[in-house]
């Protein structure tokens, strides 16, 4: 059966993308406005590179508004080298990460405070590289949980005829995991503010699924028609609400992102779309550069990294137009390819402004707003402006 929808839309001439022979990477034509970072207040998170042996064992955090930035130091040992992947920081400035061996496939979940202190160890599992815990591992914003993907074949408790891997919610505090019973797929999960429920992407039997239900989920748009149409398996953005186990379908389609104040999500089916989940009505959303992310293979870029106050995207952006070409500078040993940028835009406008000018497009990013007191970086070094 078809599960087309988990690749993101690939223009065919553009998936040798990363590489020292590709062509230029389209851009975004301007200008810029100066007006929109000064309006966002957060950290912003990624991996980092150690000085000493270039390998990516470190976290950088890079304040907003002002770019701030310092150098996060998790334990390591020769099991966990790598830091692979990074969620947050959530309200109390805790940072969720996952490190790897160098050769992959064995890996450890921790979180650890922007401050680089109270690091703590929640799981080690082995697996398949760089995602052991999932391909995006997620922290809520309140609450101290974090979604995975994690494999259930070493737990005693489970027989050989459940799914090998499943929705799994672990908390920092209690360090007690929970395993969700739903069909969730691993491309993503999207906490609401509170911290008590999420958005996941379920794959459904379009058979199963009723006329009038399939025009309720898709709400009749054109573009999503298209986008399942010729599929066997349709994905369907779902709500959970992890108390009591109850889920939700909302709407066709994948990428959802709970807005910052929990009163819209933005998803993708054909193009993107606001919902508003009191009114239960959808927009078309469009900002600059939007439409060309689907015309080139940049991975998971088309997942925006926060929706802020419902109208404002905060993405991995194509380079602005007149911008200099930047590729990674180490060449063969990480792929040679391009860089790209960090943007935010004004949905429905032409307002955008280029947040981080050149960051590796397969390197995990996260956003997260910690609570006044707990919003500022310490240890500040001037801002990097170029991460690879």
């Amino acid at each position: 059966m078809s599960r087309a929808y988990l690749v993101p839309l690939v223009c065919i001439a553009c998936v040798a993308c990363w590489h020292d022979d590709a062509p230029v990477l389209p851009t975004i034509k301007g200008p810029e406005t100066a007006s929109l970072l000064p309006r966002i207040h957060g950290v912003l998170v990624t991996r980092h590179r150690r000085a000493a042996d270039g390998l990516t064992a470190e976290i950088t955090a890079i304040g907003l508004p002002d770019r701030q930035q310092t150098i996060i130091h998790p334990p390591i040992d020769a099991q966990y080298v790598s830091v692979t992947q990074v969620s947050g920081p959530d309200e109390d400035g805790r940072i969720a990460y996952v490190q790897e061996n160098s050769d992959g496939g064995s890996a450890r979940l921790s979180t650890i405070h922007l401050d680089g202190t109270d690091n703590r160890v929640l799981s080690t599992a082995t697996g398949k590289r760089h995602s052991v815990f999932g391909a995006f591992p997620t922290i809520a914003p309140k609450g101290g949980n974090i979604a995975v993907m994690q494999g259930l074949r070493d737990d005693p408790d489970v027989s050989q005829s459940e799914p090998v891997e499943q929705l799994t919610i672990w908390n920092i505090d209690t360090q007690h995991r929970s395993h969700v019973a739903v069909d969730a797929e691993d491309i993503g999960v999207s906490w609401f503010p509170d911290g008590d429920s999420l958005l996941y992407v379920a794959a459904v039997r379009k058979d199963d699924i009723l006329p009038t239900t399939l025009d309720d989920l898709t709400g009749k748009n054109p573009e999503c028609l298209e986008y399942i149409e010729g599929v066997d398996i349709v994905p369907v953005v779902s709500l959970l609400d992890i108390q009591s186990g109850k889920t939700r379908q909302l709407h066709m389609g994948t990428n959802p992102v709970v807005s910052s104040d929990g009163r819209s999500v933005l998803l993708r089916c054909g193009g993107f779309l606001v919902m508003n989940l009191a009114q239960h009505t959808l927009a078309p959303a469009a900002w600059p550069g939007d439409s060309q992310l689907h015309m080139v293979w940049l991975g998971h870029i088309q997942t925006p990294l926060a929706f802020l106050g419902s109208h404002v995207v905060l993405f991995r952006g194509l380079p602005t137009t007149g911008a200099p070409a930047i590729r990674d500078p180490l060449g063969s040993v990480d792929g040679g390819g391009q860089l790209v940028t960090i943007k935010i835009a004004v949905i429905g406008t032409r307002d955008f402004q280029t947040v981080i000018p050149a960051i590796d497009p397969r390197w995990p990013v996260s956003f997260g707003q910690p609570r006044v007191g707990l919003d500022s970086v310490s240890g500040r070094i001037p801002f990097a402006k170029f991460f690879y």
